[in-house]
């Protein structure tokens, strides 16, 4: 009961912060319905709110200014008219990015959707956006089918392995969703069964996170993870928003760069205050 509570006290927090910056960002007064919901437009910050959206973004929910799906939109549509020069986990060159994908893994059931997708010739990257979701204690639920498709899929005995070892016991994840980035690989392996891919793990923390337990938490576990399928086919790659965003920067790139950048700061750069 007490680990709920302080949960729900930073969660609470968290959703303080970023609507104030989101209030603080707007150019009129223009208020929500009630402190909980938002017009998606108006989570999408200038130089991405005005743009015409893809059709699969119509479907995707945007009510919250800790959407983590607006993080994805706000932070790489722009690149859809440079995507050859956007810099992810250590590569560039790419030739399309696409948003909220539809990974089949050959399996029965919905197939997982991916946040993000970026390709070129001889590798892909699969991007998974976390905001507050790793705070929750609501977790995926995978078929044991997803086992035997990792055994049976060229390079991904590691996650194999990692998910045995997760399902026995021997490996406990208290804000990493195991079982949802495990589907993200196998959809990976199995739908580009020719390239090489990486999952790409986005998240966002508050300035002052190492303050908190439960952020400094996360990114152990995340270290735990990245380490255990080390050699996969599909390897994992974890980074946050801001680090992201500072590594465009450090490579140099558009003209338009610094000012997105500076925007998306002004947005989601939030601290928290008083620690736990």
């Amino acid at each position: 009961m007490m680990e709920s509570h302080v949960a729900g006290t930073l969660l609470q927090r968290i959703d303080l912060a970023l609507h104030s910056a989101l209030r603080n960002d707007s150019k009129n007064d223009f208020e929500p319905n009630d402190s909980r919901r938002w017009e998606p437009k108006r989570l999408l910050i200038k130089g991405v709110a005005e743009r015409v959206w893809p059709l699969a973004l119509e479907r995707v929910r945007l009510d919250t200014p800790h959407s983590s799906m607006a993080l994805v939109i706000n932070s790489f549509f722009p690149w859809e008219k440079d995507v050859a020069r956007l810099p992810l986990a250590g590569k560039v060159g790419f030739d399309a990015i696409q948003f909220n994908v539809r990974c089949p893994t050959g399996l029965r059931g919905t197939p997982p959707h991916l946040d993000l997708m970026t390709l070129r010739d001889d590798h892909v990257i699969g991007a998974a956006a976390r905001a507050v979701e790793f705070l929750k204690r609501k977790r995926a639920s995978i078929s044991k089918n997803y086992d035997q498709s990792l055994a049976e899929t060229r390079g991904m005995e590691p996650w194999r392995a990692h998910l045995q070892a997760w399902r026995a016991g021997d490996v406990v994840y208290d804000h990493v969703d195991l079982a949802a980035l495990a589907k993200y690989a196998t959809a990976l392996g199995r739908t580009f069964p020719d390239r090489s891919s990486t999952l790409v793990y986005l998240y966002w923390e508050p300035l002052d996170a190492m303050c908190y337990d439960e952020f400094r938490h996360h990114r152990l576990e995340l270290a735990k993870l990245a380490a255990a399928v080390e050699g996969a086919r599909v390897d994992v790659f974890t980074q946050t928003f801001d680090s992201l965003w500072q590594s465009w920067l450090d490579q140099g790139g558009p003209a338009w760069l610094d000012n997105h950048v500076e925007r998306l700061r002004s947005r989601y750069a939030v601290s928290l205050g008083a620690t736990n």
